[in-house]
């Protein structure tokens, strides 16, 4: 019975783990082929303001001359803050989400193991500075 459990939770965060891959290089690709009249839209979540980690994230994209507009939410250090922004989030359709630190990954997509409606499942979400991803099971 336990390695069943075992066997179906290793088989969820493999799956999750393709899906996270898949739809990141799906939309890396697409923006890398996309044209000048059509512009992808990259929710920035922070838990304290703007770092040289979304800094560098925005580089990117502006020395490749891809058409991205860049949208930041802080939390303001306020994890409970995060149901406000995953709602908006379902308004505003995203294409990608950057999300900064394991806190504020977790409230957004949930671990995997748990996930709720109101994470945000449907869109692809890059994290940075995330403590041990597996551990925290993001994936």
């Amino acid at each position: 019975m336990e390695s069943e459990l075992q066997s179906t939770t290793e088989e969820m965060m493999f799956s999750r783990r393709n899906f996270m891959f898949i739809a990141a290089a799906s939309l890396f690709s697409k923006l890398t082929l996309a044209t000048a009249n059509t512009q992808k839209k990259i929710l920035i979540i922070t838990y304290r303001g703007e770092t040289e980690v979304e800094a560098g994230f925005k580089d990117f994209f502006n020395k490749k001359n891809l058409p991205v507009q860049f949208e930041t939410r802080d939390l303001g250090r306020d994890i409970g803050k995060m149901s406000e922004i995953t709602d908006e989030i379902k308004k505003i359709k995203p294409d990608l989400i950057l999300s900064w630190g394991t806190s504020t990954t977790l409230a957004l997509v949930g671990p995997y193991n748990e996930i709720k409606q109101a994470n945000v499942n449907n869109i692809p979400v890059v994290f940075a500075l995330v403590s041990s991803p597996v551990e925290s099971k993001i994936v």
